[in-house]
């Protein structure tokens, strides 16, 4: 779990941690715990999965391993799941109405340079970018020098919509100052960065990509995450505005499947090390709840 949880940190994906019902536990397995995040249309996507399997498998298959004592015992299991959907995750969470918007953890390429040569001025352009190039990529930066025959503004708009966390402008304004303009895929703010410090100073905007896309991702996630002492509440959350509510759950499975069909959502299950949730009573049967669970329209 604590592997998981640093994974999808890097990624700036934001989540939820649950202990699935009963009802959704992998078939055969113990318990299982699930990593959840939501799409742009408030529906919960799950991102990771923990099965606790126990021995069940190994009785099954005679799974067996042998003690120093000579005596033989059933192994017991785990079961991880975590796959591609990371990738579409990954897109939901950052991405906007530009396009693709990566992390530089993950981007394939960290910064492109584009170029802007004017008559007569074309040499000393190129020059310069091939040489930041160059100085970027020794350095351990995934970069990319767009050397194309196409306009700026087109180019700027092809790397835009691929995602590229940062994007170096030179042209011949900037060759004479000694500087580079520097323009962050995340908000679009130009900044012109001192040639000598270049190296410092894009590994300094890329960690506040990094930043602020996390931030960002996760409070657009907590906002959608609300409290609900009631089914009225709860249905007014997943059903129209879409999100995740918390409710408390007296632990019986009547229960439980009688709030996902009056709320029309799926139950997420337990919430682990989350906001802890006055627990009250339930809302079907009013008897003290037992815990708190997250529900919510599921993929």
């Amino acid at each position: 779990m604590q592997i998981y949880k640093h994974f999808f940190d890097e990624l700036g994906v934001p989540y939820v941690v649950t202990k699935r019902p009963p009802w959704d536990t992998f078939a055969g397995a113990k318990y299982s715990l699930a990593f959840d995040t939501l799409a742009p249309d408030g529906r919960a996507l799950q991102i990771g999965t923990v099965h606790n399997l126990e021995r069940n498998f190994a009785r099954v298959y005679g799974l067996k391993y042998e003690a120093p004592g000579g005596k033989q015992h059933y192994v017991y299991q785990t079961c991880y799941g975590i796959s591609e959907r990371v990738i579409a995750a990954v897109m939901m969470a950052h991405g906007d109405d530009v396009g693709l918007c990566l992390p530089p953890e993950v981007a394939p390429i960290q910064a492109v340079i584009v170029p802007i040569p004017f008559k007569a001025k074309e040499a000393p352009v190129q020059q310069i970018a091939a040489a930041i190039k160059n100085e970027l990529a020794t350095a351990g930066f995934r970069v990319h020098l767009d050397d194309r025959d196409l306009r700026p503004g087109a180019k700027y708009y092809y790397w835009e919509r691929r995602g590229v966390p940062l994007r170096l402008e030179i042209g011949p304004e900037d060759v004479a100052k000694e500087q580079v303009t520097a323009v962050l895929r995340d908000t679009g703010e130009e900044r012109a960065i001192p040639r000598k410090a270049l190296g410092a100073k894009v590994k300094q905007m890329l960690d506040e990509i990094a930043g602020n896309l996390r931030e960002r991702a996760w409070m657009l996630f907590r906002e959608s995450l609300k409290d609900a002492t009631d089914l009225e509440a709860a249905k007014g959350l997943v059903k129209k505005r879409g999100g995740i509510a918390r409710l408390p759950w007296c632990g019986q499975e009547s229960c439980g499947k009688k709030i996902e069909e009056e709320t029309g959502g799926d139950m997420l299950g337990e919430e682990l090390g989350g906001t802890p949730v006055p627990l009250g009573t339930c809302p079907i049967c009013s008897k003290r709840a037992k815990m708190g669970v997250l529900v919510a329209k599921a993929y």
